[in-house]
């Protein structure tokens, strides 16, 4: 559906390339790509990123979200996981620290993302699902099991700017699953995880974004055109 409604979303969606039978059960055959972010993330040779690619990998996420919310599709489970590098290949370059002294920094070759993983995404006249979303990417009306929309992928997303700037999940609470589980997750005030983040225009980004008011939260197409996105806010959505 995705294909013939929205071609101009394929570059940012990971979409069957070819559905098919093999010994009588029905096949869903897709491009093979190199990583996920989760992966990355984990990855502590690459951190941190340059703000460059963190950006890049944002504002990626969110054009294909801008497409499939003008279809009125939520995907409704943003998160690390379901976000993928097309190309992992990595080079070492100089660089200078802030002692004086130059080291060696391993750096992705390209920042290219794709979405994937539509299968729970809610679709036009849909209802809501529940449960909906994974642990510290749900949204506050997520975790309540009320009604949700688009604005979900939004909260998402900001969580995972969050994460990939910082290495840090901003709401590990969501993990928990009993009480027992509470001493092994570390759960920082609201202004000791901000503080974590020194850009103006990131934090901005996030706090907005993260609003536990569905209905503040920004839309795609206005957040592409947010600051944090360099250069890049002066593009226009449909472009």
């Amino acid at each position: 559906m995705v294909k013939d409604l929205a071609p101009r979303a394929l570059p940012f969606l990971c979409v069957p390339e070819e559905v098919g039978m093999l010994k009588g059960h029905e096949c869903i055959i897709s491009r093979l790509y190199a990583t996920d972010l989760a992966a990355l993330i984990s990855n502590e040779r690459l951190f941190p990123l340059p703000k460059m690619h963190s950006t890049a990998m944002i504002w990626q996420v969110l054009k294909g979200l801008h497409y499939l919310h003008s279809l009125g599709i939520t995907h409704g489970d943003i998160k690390p996981g379901n976000i993928l590098l097309k190309d992992s290949t990595t080079f070492n370059t100089r660089q200078l620290g802030n002692d004086g002294n130059f080291y060696s920094k391993e750096v992705l070759q390209s920042p290219e993302v794709i979405i994937c993983d539509l299968d729970n995404a809610r679709l036009p006249l849909q209802p809501a699902h529940q449960p909906a979303g994974t642990p510290s990417y749900r949204a506050p009306e997520m975790v309540d099991c009320l009604d949700w929309n688009e604005k979900v992928d939004i909260f998402a997303i900001a969580c995972v700017a969050f994460e990939l700037l910082t290495r840090r999940a901003l709401y590990p609470e969501q993990r928990v699953t009993s009480p027992n589980h509470v001493e092994h997750v570390e759960i920082l005030s609201p202004a000791a995880k901000w503080a974590l983040i020194p850009d103006p225009s990131a934090l901005d980004f996030i706090q907005k974004s993260t609003n536990r008011m569905a209905n503040k939260r920004p839309t795609a197409k206005t957040l592409l055109g947010h600051g944090f996105f360099g250069p890049l806010s002066h593009l226009q959505p449909g472009t």
